[in-house]
C-alpha cells in the first residue's frame, strides 16, 4: 500500500492522505527509528535526489494532486523541497532539543504542510484530526 493508497481516501482526497501520511511518518521517525531520523536530518535536502522510496512516491502524490485541483502551487519539486524542508527541520529540531517536539507537533507541520500546498484550513485541520496510527504502530 503506497502512501496515498489509504482506504477511506478515494479520488482527489488520495493526494491529500499521501502527503499527510509522509509528513506523520517521517516527523515520527524521531521515536520509531532515531538513526534514521539522525541520517536523514544530516544528508538534509540531499534526500530530495533519491530516485527511489518515499521522494518519487511524495512528488507523485503532489503531482496527482495538483492535476486533482487539490493542490495549488504551479511547480512540484518546489512543494516537495517546501515540505521537504519543514520535515527535515522538525528531525533536527527532535534530535537537537526532543522536549520541544511531540505528536502535536508533527500534526501541527502536516496541518501547514497541506496548508501550503494549497488545502483551505478547515480541510487541512480535519485531515489532520482523522485517526492516524499511534507512533508506536507506524509500519516498519
Amino acid at each position: 500500500m503506497g502512501a496515498g493508497d489509504r482506504p477511506g481516501l478515494r479520488g482527489p482526497q488520495r493526494p491529500c492522505g499521501g502527503v499527510r501520511r509522509l509528513a506523520a511518518d517521517l516527523g515520527r521517525l524521531g521515536w520509531t527509528h532515531p538513526g534514521v531520523a539522525r541520517f536523514l536530518a544530516g544528508v538534509s535536502l540531499e534526500a530530495l535526489d533519491a530516485s527511489r522510496g518515499l521522494v518519487p512516491r511524495a512528488l507523485r502524490d503532489i503531482q496527482a494532486g495538483r492535476a486533482a485541483g487539490r493542490f495549488t502551487l504551479t511547480d512540484a519539486e518546489i512543494a516537495l523541497g517546501a515540505v521537504a524542508g519543514g520535515l527535515l527541520g522538525l528531525l533536527r529540531l527532535r534530535e537537537r532539543h526532543p522536549e520541544r517536539v511531540d505528536e502535536a507537533s508533527v500534526d501541527q507541520l502536516a496541518e501547514a504542510c497541506l496548508r501550503l500546498l494549497g488545502v483551505p484550513a478547515s480541510e487541512a485541520a480535519r485531515l489532520v484530526a482523522s485517526s492516524l496510527s499511534p507512533v508506536g504502530a507506524v509500519r516498519r
